[in-house]
């Protein structure tokens, strides 16, 4: 493929869990601009609805994505959605990871896992998040991405906007990310420019874990 194509997801599926708020709501948004056919999941319908609009809005052939109500830890509800992605789009490149394999060896396609710098940090107060983060890794071992602070609405109940401010002085790039900062590392290990990485963790912090 031409390096100018590498980037076209056109005909290619995208499905991004917890993808209607923060980091995933960017990934989406991203891939739909890239010509990719998306789909939108999450808890809440009326969030759901809300970014699919703009993802039909911003994609280049308006195409509509498809939205699915799921709570991930219902494992019928997990295998619903995975079953509704192939009937309404074939059997595409998908991101659930034991139930897409055999999918993902037939059509090339890629798993990329959101963990977290809290994986790589000791830590008291997240010791479980943190835990959950390198099980996820250590379950994947494909690509993983280590957001560090991003700012979603997440992020914003948990730390008031002074402490945002401080935090944001300690990070050498002197800002706090943004979900759109995930979705383009995302798209480029997604993409053919990665095809030869595999089993790689990127950290997109802004270079904070190696302050601490």
């Amino acid at each position: 493929m031409h390096i100018k194509e590498s980037r076209n997801f056109t005909g290619k599926v995208v499905l991004t869990t917890g993808s209607s708020t923060g980091i995933g709501e960017g990934i989406v948004k991203l891939f739909s601009i890239l010509g990719a056919s998306v789909v939108i999941t999450g808890r809440n319908e009326t969030q759901i609805a809300k970014v699919a609009q703009e993802v039909q809005r911003l994609s280049p052939y308006k195409l509509k994505p498809l939205e699915v109500v799921v709570d991930l830890i219902k494992t019928d509800e997990l295998t619903a959605l995975f079953n509704k992605t192939i009937k309404t789009y074939g059997k595409a490149a998908l991101q659930l990871i034991q139930l897409a394999v055999p999918y993902l060896r037939a059509s090339n396609g890629s798993i990329i896992s959101t963990s977290s710098i809290a994986s790589q940090l000791p830590g008291v107060d997240p010791l479980a998040y943190g835990a959950s983060k390198a099980a996820l890794e250590f379950a994947t071992k494909s690509l993983a991405v280590h957001p560090g602070y991003i700012l979603t609405d997440g992020l914003k109940r948990f730390i008031n906007p002074e402490l945002l401010a401080k935090a944001a002085k300690l990070i050498p790039l002197k800002r706090i990310g943004q979900p759109l900062d995930v979705a383009k590392a995302v798209a480029f290990l997604a993409s053919t420019d990665a095809q030869f990485i595999t089993g790689a963790n990127l950290v997109i912090d802004g270079g904070i874990v190696y302050m601490l």
